[in-house]
């Protein structure tokens, strides 16, 4: 006799389901180190600007000069919310699937459990039936040596 898991298709899919999900999480998680890595880049490329500026009035600056910086910075500062923004909603896009991630685990979980349970059970029949035909047989060579 073999084991047969009566839910072995049902696993193979959950697992599968779990593997994509894992797939999908990671897509997110490079998608969210993606948004952080340019957030930073303008973060730092705003902070240097300013750092410019600052010298640059130190020194004296001319008025478009000075305008000039402040469009720029301002577009930069625009960029910043915007990069601010897709961060946010990658982090939140990354925690939504490494929930669902999680709930694709315990799924699999719940149906290899059960498959181990099945086959404990299982070879435990096994043992029960062996033993059973290993009394009968024992009784069958008891009663023929008692009857010789």
């Amino acid at each position: 006799m073999k084991f047969e898991y009566r839910f072995q298709n049902l696993l193979e899919i959950k697992e599968r389901e779990k593997d994509e999900a894992y797939v999908s999480y990671q897509n997110a998680v490079h998608q969210f180190e993606k948004a952080a890595t340019t957030l930073y880049e303008f973060l730092r490329k705003k902070e240097n600007l300013e750092q410019v500026q600052s010298n640059e009035l130190q020194k004296g600056f001319t008025v478009n000069g000075i305008r000039q910086y402040q469009q720029f910075l301002q577009s930069m500062t625009e960029t910043i919310d915007h990069w601010q923004l897709e961060v946010i909603q990658a982090r939140e896009q990354m925690q939504s699937l490494k929930d669902e991630l999680l709930e694709r685990d315990i799924e699999c979980k719940k149906y290899e459990r059960l498959k181990e349970k099945n086959e404990e059970s299982f070879l435990q029949f096994i043992q029960r039936h062996e033993n059973t035909q290993m009394d009968e047989l024992a009784a069958i060579q008891y009663s023929h040596r008692k009857g010789n």
